[in-house]
């Protein structure tokens, strides 16, 4: 008696785990036929004649359904970056305060993916009425999953976003973007002689994993100096350095050489100290890791006539009662003069 009621036991056991799996099956095969009706799972490639567009919600201007999740893969070209910009947000949400979600794993929400090597990495998942910052992706290309799950909507719950392909990083600028290079701008004192340099996707979070370079070239006797109205890096103060897994802004007077004697800046300032350059040529690099992002910077500069002490006139440094002395002095001025035009040269080009 007592085994044939395990048995039976065991068999109803059986018979609830069978009945769980056909109702999850039924489940999921439902949710992909109603993903596949509202044709909301979409493959975004760039295109030489389109490089933006939208995205709504199912069903928009109406209530999202129920129970569905929506995959939207971008696939950028080349140097380009996907940019994300949320222009609606009103995402059902029933754990608080929908203007200040603190939590979307119970609730509708929108993650966005990028990709860091191989791996996919969550650049943050999004919910209730509070738009996400402006985006940007690390490479070419970029994932977005919107959930919605299975409760009764109050309300409108929608959600609109615009994308675009960039080539220019979002970074806004004064200067000329050096298309050769991934993210390069040049600042030309003979063009544009003071203006402002911007982190890339400025007016959202700087993408991570990216470097760029701002270089700038002034006249023989020029200095450029800049000023950061605005500046927000995730680091730690006071070195920014790699192994604390920093982001940062570097300075250099030399094109390849690292400066040593120049400051790196990161954190959350209000504003930092000036920085001039040593002669005519100046070179400002931003990069950032792959765990972290911020709102990043805006930065000033402007060219100005170099204030060091000027170099004596020739006549007052040449005895009058020795020719050859002239001679001598005025063949080492030359040889100076033209090796000096001979590094502005290669500095420049």
């Amino acid at each position: 008696m007592e085994v044939i009621k395990l048995n039976v036991f065991k068999m109803k056991g059986w018979i609830y785990v069978f009945y769980s799996m056909v109702l999850l099956t039924n489940a999921y095969n439902m949710r992909s036929r109603q993903n596949e009706f509202l044709n909301c799972n979409k493959s975004i490639q760039s295109e030489d004649f389109k490089k933006n567009g939208t995205i709504l919600s199912p069903l928009y201007p109406n209530n999202y359904p129920t129970s569905i999740i929506c995959e939207y893969t971008f696939r950028a070209q080349g140097h380009e970056r996907i940019q994300l910009k949320f222009t609606e947000m009103n995402l059902f949400y029933s754990s608080g305060d929908p203007n200040d979600p603190f939590e979307c794993s119970n609730d509708d929400s929108i993650k966005v993916i990028i990709n860091i090597g191989d791996k996919e990495e969550s650049i943050g998942e999004f919910c209730g009425r509070k738009p996400p910052p402006q985006l940007m992706s690390n490479g070419q290309r970029m994932k977005v999953i919107f959930k919605s799950e299975s409760k009764d909507k109050e309300g409108t719950s929608k959600f609109a976003m615009e994308y675009s392909f960039r080539t220019d990083f979002g970074v806004r600028s004064n200067g000329n973007q050096d298309k050769r290079e991934v993210c390069k701008f040049m600042f030309h004192s003979t063009v544009v002689s003071q203006g402002l340099f911007t982190s890339p996707n400025y007016g959202g979070l700087y993408p991570r994993n990216t470097k760029c370079e701002y270089i700038f070239v002034g006249r023989a006797n020029e200095v450029v100096q800049i000023k950061f109205p605005e500046f927000e890096v995730d680091g730690l103060n006071p070195r920014c350095e790699g192994h604390t897994k920093s982001d940062y802004v570097s300075f250099s007077n030399f094109l390849y050489a690292h400066d040593r004697k120049m400051p790196r800046y990161c954190g959350h300032k209000q504003s930092y100290d000036p920085v001039i350059s040593d002669n005519a040529f100046f070179k400002v690099i931003f990069e950032s890791n792959e765990q972290y992002d911020a709102t990043g910077f805006k930065g000033m500069y402007i060219f100005q006539e170099d204030e060091k002490t000027p170099t004596p006139p020739l006549e007052s440094t040449i005895p009058e009662d020795s020719s050859s002395h002239v001679t001598a002095s005025v063949t080492m001025v030359t040889i100076i003069l033209l090796c000096n035009s001979v590094i502005e040269y290669l500095l420049i080009h």
